[in-house]
C-alpha cells in the first residue's frame, strides 16, 4: 500500500491547512527492503528542508510591537507563517548518499526533488541483495523516489494570546488540544509559552524615539498518525502482529531577542534581532515487515522470498538551519483589531501575515 507525506508527515499537512499538496513516499515497505540505514538516508536527504522551515515557522510571529499591555489587557492573535527554503534545497543528489543496498536504476537521473521540490517523480532506485544460489547481485524491488509537494515554501498557521501581568511584562501563551484531524492526520497538538518586557524607564531609553522591548518564546508541537504496513503475502510469513505501527513527530523551537517598534498614527513600525534555535524528530514506532532473501544455508526457507521484522526502524532528527534572525514589519490598527505583515531575514526567510485582536 502506497502512503503519502500526509501520513508519514502528518505536521506538513497541519502546516498546509490540511491542503491537497502531497508527496508520495512511496512504499515503506520497499524502502526498507533497502535496510534500515537507507531508508533513513533517504527520508533524511528528502525531508531536512521541511525541518529547516518547520522550526523557523515556529519562532516566528512573537511579538509585533515593542509595547506591552496594561495590567490585565490581552490580545488574541492568528497568523500564517511561510518559509522560504533556499533554490540548493529542493533537491538531492541521490548519487552522493551513499547508499548500500540501493541504487539508481540504469539511465536515471541522479537529481531527487526533496519534499519542497518540482512536483514531478524523482528517480527509479533499486534495491539490490546477493542471491545465495547464483551468488551475484540481484534486483528484488524497484521504487521511484517522492515527488515534492511543487512550492519552495514551509506554511504553518499560528493561535496566540498574550496578558498584561506587571511591570511592563506580557506573557504570551501559545496552545493548540489534542486534535484527532482524520485518519490519514493523525492527532496534533500544541503548546508554547514566551514573555515580553518593555524597558521603559531603563537608564538609556529616555532618549530613543522608539520602544523597545526584550522577549523569549518557547514551542513544542507534537503530532502523531497510525500506520498499516502490512507483510507481502508471496513470502514466508514470521506469523507476527502489526496491529501497531505508528509515525510521532515532535518539534521543538527557542527564540530570544530584542524587539524595537515606533506607532505612527494607525501605523506601528516594528522590527528586531534575535537567536533561535529549532530540532524536529521524526520516528516510527512498532512492527514493520520487511521482504528479504533468505541466505542461511540452514534455513528450511534458504533462497526464498521471507519476511523480516523492523522494530522501530526510523528514528530522525533535524536541526534548525536558522540561528540569528532579524525582522521587518508593519501593523496596522484599526479599533480593536490590527493587521500585520513581517518578513524575516534568515537563512530560511519567514513571511508572516496575521490579524489580532487587541484589548488594553
Amino acid at each position: 500500500m502506497n502512503y503519502k507525506v500526509k501520513s508519514l508527515v502528518l505536521v506538513h499537512l497541519f502546516g498546509l491547512l490540511i491542503s491537497s499538496g502531497s508527496a508520495q513516499i512511496g512504499n515503506l515497505g520497499d524502502l526498507l527492503r533497502g535496510g534500515v540505514d537507507d531508508a533513513q538516508t533517504l527520508v533524511k536527504a528528502y525531508l531536512e528542508p521541511f525541518g529547516n522551515g518547520f522550526g523557523a515557522d515556529l519562532n516566528s510571529s512573537w511579538a509585533t510591537s515593542a509595547r506591552t499591555h496594561q495590567f490585565l489587557g490581552f490580545d488574541l492573535t492568528v497568523s500564517g507563517n511561510f518559509a522560504f527554503a533556499p533554490e540548493s534545497d529542493r533537491t538531492f543528489n541521490v548519487g552522493t548518499l551513499g547508499l548500500q543496498n540501493m541504487r539508481l536504476a540504469s539511465g536515471e537521473n541522479p537529481v531527487a526533488p526533496t519534499v519542497v521540490g518540482d512536483d514531478t517523480p524523482g528517480p527509479q532506485v533499486d534495491v539490490v541483495l546477493d542471491n545465495p544460489f547464483t551468488g551475484v547481485e540481484e534486483v528484488v524491488a524497484s521504487f521511484r523516489l517522492p515527488e515534492g509537494v511543487g512550492f519552495r515554501y514551509v506554511p504553518s498557521p499560528m493561535i496566540q494570546a498574550s496578558v498584561g501581568v506587571f511591570a511592563n511584562t506580557d506573557i504570551m501563551l501559545r496552545y493548540f488540544p489534542e486534535v484527532n484531524i482524520d485518519s490519514d492526520v493523525g492527532r496534533i497538538r500544541m503548546v508554547g509559552i514566551g514573555a515580553k518586557h518593555q524597558l521603559t524607564g531603563w537608564p538609556f531609553t529616555g532618549t530613543l524615539p522608539f520602544d523597545l522591548a526584550v522577549m523569549f518564546g518557547i514551542t513544542q508541537f507534537q503530532a502523531e498518525a497510525d500506520l498499516n504496513i502490512e507483510p507481502d503475502q508471496n513470502a514466508v510469513s514470521t506469523g507476527a502482529s502489526y496491529d501497531f505501527q505508528q509515525v510521532d513527530v515532535e518539534a521543538n523551537s527557542f527564540t530570544f531577542g530584542v524587539i524595537a517598534s515606533r506607532k505612527l498614527a494607525i501605523f506601528t513600525l516594528f522590527g528586531g534581532v534575535g537567536i533561535e534555535r529549532s530540532s524536529l524528530d521524526i520516528k516510527l514506532e512498532g512492527r514493520f515487515p520487511v521482504t528479504l532473501i533468505e541466505t542461511n544455508l540452514a534455513s528450511p526457507n534458504f533462497g526464498q522470498l521471507i519476511i523480516e521484522d523492523f522494530e522501530d526502524p526510523v528514528n530522525i532528527s533535524f536541526t534548525g538551519a536558522n540561528s540569528v534572525r532579524a525582522h521587518v514589519g508593519l501593523q496596522l490598527e484599526l479599533l480593536i483589531a490590527r493587521l500585520y505583515g513581517t518578513y524575516v531575514l534568515s537563512d530560511y526567510p519567514v513571511a508572516s501575515v496575521g490579524v489580532g485582536f487587541t484589548f488594553r
